[in-house]
């Protein structure tokens, strides 16, 4: 079976990469992600570039994932986005918005400074950096939830939407470790026995690393901009969670939860074009 029986026919339809678990059940939808999490989700390394030919869909959307790559992939990434649209389609991008992050940071920092809270300036500057400087999974961001009254929890969740919502949840719940097979208890115990202490944990942090978790680079509304114009996309323009370009993007629900509010609310949405002739609506 192809990938598009699966997930979705090709043609005057749309492409969501690096989904995850937020992906379409719509047939118009074409999801991809590393790992499949459901049936109607394709799994491809993107690294690799995208499974689809030349002038294949109307839109390609992806969200909260073009800061795990390093720039160079980014820039990969985009040139395949562009690659696979049609003449006139549209992209959507949606990654942390290190402009207003560092708006709000700068003006907790007036706060703390003036006596105000230190627990939200606390938040901020684990909010800027600690994504890109972990070295394990939930990081800082966990230690904030675990060591936090209620109030500066929900102002964690204001900012950052359902990524502190999953982190407090894996506090809360956390998760059992599972099983090791055969062959990876006796990769763990070569390890062992080859490596020092030093480099067993450099080993185990640069897998980490690599692994698709740490944001490797941030981007603002120019310099977002400025890629996307650089591979080739044309009438750059932001918009609001719940506005687009892609006809009825309201109903798709991809950057709403459930409940109609804003998934992921630290994000910056950019929309840009292909050039050629325009296509889709305001939805």
């Amino acid at each position: 079976m192809t990938a598009h029986s699966q997930c979705g026919a090709p043609g005057g339809h749309y492409l969501n990469l690096g989904c995850g678990r937020r992906f379409s059940q719509n047939p118009e939808w074409t999801n991809i992600d590393l790992r499949s999490s459901h049936d109607r989700v394709m799994a491809h390394d993107l690294a690799t570039g995208i499974p689809f030919p030349d002038g294949t869909y109307d839109a390609v959307y992806h969200s909260n994932m073009l800061e795990h790559l390093d720039r160079a992939a980014a820039e990969r990434l985009l040139r395949e986005c562009c690659r696979v649209l049609k003449p006139g389609g549209l992209c959507r991008v949606g990654v942390p918005d290190m402009e207003d992050i560092a708006r709000v940071y700068l003006a907790e920092l007036e706060k703390r400074a003036a006596g105000g809270s230190a627990n939200r300036h606390e938040w901020m500057v684990i909010e800027m950096i600690d994504q890109m400087a972990r070295h394990e999974p939930g990081g800082a961001m966990a230690e904030y939830i675990r060591g936090h009254g209620q109030a500066d929890v929900e102002f964690a969740v204001e900012r950052a939407g359902n990524v502190a919502r999953q982190v407090g949840a894996r506090v809360e719940t956390p998760q059992e470790p599972q099983p090791l097979s055969l062959r990876a208890r006796l990769g763990k115990a070569l390890r062992r026995w080859l490596l020092s202490d030093r480099e067993l944990r450099a080993m185990q942090v640069g897998l980490y690393r690599t692994g698709g978790e740490p944001h490797l680079w941030m981007y603002d509304r120019c310099t977002l901009g400025a890629l996307l114009k650089s591979c080739g996309f044309i009438d750059l323009s932001v918009r609001e969670f719940n506005q687009s370009a892609i006809a009825g993007w309201a109903s798709h629900a991809l950057d709403a939860d459930p409940d109609g509010r804003e998934h992921a609310p630290d994000t910056l949405y950019m929309e840009a074009r292909k050039p050629g002739s325009a296509s889709g609506s305001a939805g």
